[in-house]
């Protein structure tokens, strides 16, 4: 499901913060776990508009998951 798409001339923090609210207005609510790039004016947008939400990147997210599995068990 899609629940939203906007189309922006650049990636600053006013522009995510502008998609976000747009998000909220569309009935987002209760979010507490955000996985995204560490774009700088993405991150400072969740962390104005997301206040109670936890963030990470995702290379890290993924990179601490895979770090946690044993390497018999991963696949070469």
């Amino acid at each position: 499901e899609i629940i939203g798409f906007m189309i922006q001339n650049e990636e600053s923090d006013d522009t995510w913060s502008i998609f976000f609210e747009y998000l909220k207005e569309r009935g987002l609510k209760g979010t507490e776990l955000i996985i995204s790039d560490a774009h700088k004016g993405l991150v400072s947008a969740i962390r104005k508009s997301f206040t109670n939400a936890s963030w990470r990147c995702q290379v890290h997210f993924l990179r601490n998951i895979f770090s946690s599995i044993p390497k018999k068990n991963s696949k070469p």
